[in-house]
């Protein structure tokens, strides 16, 4: 019974999300860009962002914001569990210079994480500092399936309960012993109940859901390790019918991502909790991740254009060049940087509607 009421207590958080909602309301017209857990922090060596400052101050302004995108920033902004919030934007003036610009053409929607909760707090008590902050956004595209955008720790009763006392583990241990927030996220149990949790919810309301949270990127509720195992699949299923030359270029990519897949099981032993796949029958397209800001090789975010979504990895080629050397990807430079953007998943929204229609 304590286990069954304990997973309704936390439906329960995930429906009070969905009814605090700010409705972005119908966009077919609109470019949109998602951001989750940038950790801005004061430019010190505690600051998980640093070392993607350049690179996002970069991707920001001259890809969306001159390319007329929306900004949406998905929770875990500012790291204000280590950090104050005069240090953050003092450090990274310029990045709040680009988000200033987005808010004063009212292109820039913000939704509050466990690390940045404070700011929701704040406003609560009629103390805001700048930019509205909401639970949860919502917008529709051509369907009657709603999108639904929000950071994904309500989905833990113990980040909806004890957030406070999370902040003091962060700012009283993980910063004095210098453990950074990819260390302290999540282990590989709590990414994928996490994930598990927001999926069912996601599939038994019938809506799309796109989280941050985990940092772990998602498309279509898949994984970087089951991407990696269907690519392979659909890789050997063609091949037969291939000519020389392709199948020479297949099996080096295979062997690529076989290397790839091993690495992962490597660090993370327990291929059952790593695994998106929920132990269900059929796999809904329902649950999205944008990712995370403060990764070792560039940052991920999500993309909704022409009907499109997609998930988006951004990196500089001074620091990582595996995406340029792979010939099955297309990569696309900011002229006169060293920025790239590669689209690792693309899909028609209509496509991923008719099978949540079909699915769920």
């Amino acid at each position: 019974m304590c286990i069954i009421s304990s997973y309704r207590s936390m439906e329960t958080n995930l429906f009070d999300t969905i009814r605090n909602v700010y409705n972005i309301g119908p966009a077919e017209d609109k470019k949109i860009v998602i951001f989750s857990d940038l950790h801005l922090g004061n430019g010190g060596s505690n600051d998980d962002f640093i070392k993607n400052g350049t690179l996002f101050s970069t991707l920001l302004e001259r890809s969306y914001y001159d390319g007329g995108y929306h900004l949406v920033l998905n929770g875990d902004i500012e790291e204000l569990q280590k950090f104050s919030l005069n240090g953050i934007r003092k450090r990274w003036k310029a990045v709040f210079t680009l988000f200033d610009a987005f808010n004063n053409e009212s292109r820039l929607y913000k939704t509050a994480g466990n690390h940045d909760e404070d700011l929701l707090l704040d406003q609560r008590r009629g103390r805001g500092y700048g930019y509205m902050i909401h639970e949860c956004l919502s917008l529709t595209i051509d369907s009657d399936i709603p999108i639904y955008i929000f950071h994904g720790h309500q989905s833990s009763l113990f980040f909806t309960r004890y957030n406070a006392l999370a902040g003091l583990f962060v700012r009283y241990l993980a910063k004095p012993f210098y453990i950074k927030n990819l260390s302290v996220a999540y282990s590989n149990h709590k990414k994928f109940i996490t994930e598990q949790r927001v999926y069912r919810f996601s599939s038994r309301q019938k809506i799309i859901s796109i989280i941050g949270h985990t940092h772990r990127p998602l498309f279509e509720s898949i994984s970087k390790i089951d991407d990696l195992r269907f690519r392979i699949e659909q890789l050997c299923r063609s091949y037969p019918d291939m000519t020389e030359s392709e199948r020479e270029l297949t099996g080096k990519t295979v062997f690529k991502y076989k290397k790839e897949l091993h690495r992962y099981f490597q660090v993370k032993k327990n291929q059952s909790l790593i695994s998106s796949l929920y132990s269900t029958p059929l796999l809904v397209p329902n649950l999205f991740n944008a990712g995370c800001g403060i990764g070792k090789s560039g940052m991920t975010c999500i993309e909704i254009r022409e009907r499109e979504i997609a998930l988006v990895h951004w990196f500089d080629s001074r620091r990582s060049d595996n995406y340029l050397k792979d010939p099955n990807y297309e990569c696309e430079q900011i002229v006169g940087t060293t920025c790239y953007k590669v689209v690792l998943k693309k899909e028609p929204l209509s496509y991923i509607f008719a099978r949540i229609n079909l699915l769920a």
